[in-house]
């Protein structure tokens, strides 16, 4: 008991009557907005290798996620939302956070069927033994596939999607706000239909360097309620990534994310513990190879693998009608709204690695951004 043992993460997700993923990943993988994004394109490809051949996913997806800033209510997976629809993978993307005190789903009691399962296992000692025990011994349910994946990387998209150039703010809770809105939807501007007033009108841009861009129907705009039984938008439609800007990113400058720092005194106490389980009566030498194995990929800071993502080239089948939206109608408990990122934000999103790639502004855009405060 007095022995220091790694902690791995596991993501579980839902694709709803078709399959359940659960993904196991080393306590150096970051677990923030880059695994969010990763795990829920890994999930849509399994699910398309569950379906017949050639099925196309519908129109709209739709993402129940934490409600925690860390991982999923942050501007950086709103970005690879408003990817998503901007580069046509779907039409629309909801993403729903329900709110403190009902924020458990199906997801949870699929955990603890999980949890059951790996307490009966004799003895786990690494990664692979997690996985293979669950792919022997949990049952999906409601006549789901099972897929079970130990993911070694996790992509950068915070930085991959930088070049759009946009921040958000107003999207989570601070103490001068602590209500915000838990339902976001991009949808593409043609969708929006029928709102009270012309469409120059209703949708709003924030965005200095978007101004003279001219309306598209693929535009993608997000519209915000405070919940996902909201009546009411929370505040006009948002511009959040005109077309012509989507295309700005390429899929195969995609790189993995940089893996955490550990800490000496952590690797130190790994090593002890490595060293004691392969000991008599444990002889445990797989997870003593494992874990002298992670320190040292962790003391050198190895390069995590590249993992090919093949929804990122995923277009829709077919273009669905525009519908009637609704009437246009505010209740704001915090308004969100966009901007040009500051080069210290700008520094956060391609990460410490990559300050060679930070950019003055133009002094253009300088200038109106001066304009607008």
């Amino acid at each position: 008991d007095s022995l220091w043992r790694p902690q791995l993460h596991m993501v579980g997700a839902i694709f709803h009557g078709v399959v359940e993923c659960y993904y196991i990943m080393g306590p150096d993988i970051p677990k923030d907005s880059n695994m969010e994004a990763t795990a829920v394109l890994k999930t849509l490809e399994a699910g398309l290798r569950v379906l017949p051949p050639n099925t196309k996913l519908g129109h709209s997806l739709e993402v129940n996620t934490d409600n925690t800033a860390r991982e999923a209510k942050n501007q950086y997976y709103a970005k690879f939302s408003s990817y998503l629809v901007g580069t046509h993978k779907f039409e629309a993307v909801q993403q729903s956070m329900q709110k403190t005190g009902h924020s458990h789903n199906e997801v949870d009691q699929r955990f603890s069927s999980a949890a059951t399962t790996l307490k009966s296992a004799p003895e786990l000692e690494d990664e692979e033994d997690f996985a293979n025990w669950l792919r022997e011994h949990l049952k999906p349910v409601r006549g789901r596939a099972l897929h079970v994946e130990v993911l070694h990387t996790i992509m950068d998209f915070r930085a991959w999607l930088a070049p759009f150039n946009v921040s958000y703010s107003g999207l989570t809770a601070c103490q001068s706000a602590l209500d915000t809105c838990h339902s976001w939807r991009f949808v593409k501007r043609r969708l929006l239909g029928t709102i009270s007033g012309s469409d120059a009108d209703v949708v709003q841009n924030d965005h200095p360097e978007w101004s003279d861009l001219a309306p598209d129907d693929n535009d993608v705009v997000l519209i915000l309620k405070e919940s996902l039984s909201s009546t009411r938008m929370s505040q006009k439609p948002l511009l959040v990534l005109p077309v012509s800007v989507a295309s700005s990113v390429d899929p195969k400058d995609l790189k993995p994310a940089l893996r955490n720092d550990l800490g000496e005194r952590t690797r130190k106490e790994y090593r002890k513990t490595a060293t004691s389980v392969a000991l008599e009566p444990w002889l445990l030498l797989k997870a003593q190879r494992y874990l002298n194995d992670l320190c040292d990929r962790n003391e050198s800071m190895a390069t995590l693998p590249h993992v090919e993502m093949p929804m990122l080239t995923y277009r829709m089948q077919s273009v669905s009608n525009a519908t009637v939206f609704g009437v246009q109608s505010h209740h704001i408990p915090r308004h969100v709204s966009l901007s040009v990122p500051k080069p210290a934000e700008m520094q956060k999103q391609l990460g410490s690695t990559a300050k060679s790639l930070v950019k003055k502004r133009p002094a253009a855009a300088a200038a109106a951004d001066s304009a607008t405060k």
